[in-house]
């Protein structure tokens, strides 16, 4: 939505239609907010994996910190 709100509307802001300079120009823009927004979302993913806040490494944590707690139980023959 954030996308096409820069691309379609941006340009009135400054005086200019959105396709004043083409149509190539308005794809191209489209494919770079898109690129950019893909990028950081990968970043911020290895981000989180990183510091281990990510759903994965929380749930490990918990199965570790849950299965260490148990007590043992004892078999008697």
């Amino acid at each position: 939505m954030a996308c096409l709100l820069a691309v379609l509307i941006g340009p009135f802001v400054s005086g200019v239609g959105p396709f004043s300079n083409g149509v190539g120009l308005v794809f191209r823009q489209f494919f770079y907010f898109v690129g950019l927004s893909a990028i950081g979302a990968v970043v911020g993913l290895l981000l989180l994996m990183t510091t281990g806040l990510d759903y994965r490494s929380q749930s490990w944590k918990r199965y570790i910190e849950r299965s260490g707690t148990k007590p043992r139980k004892i078999v008697r023959r």
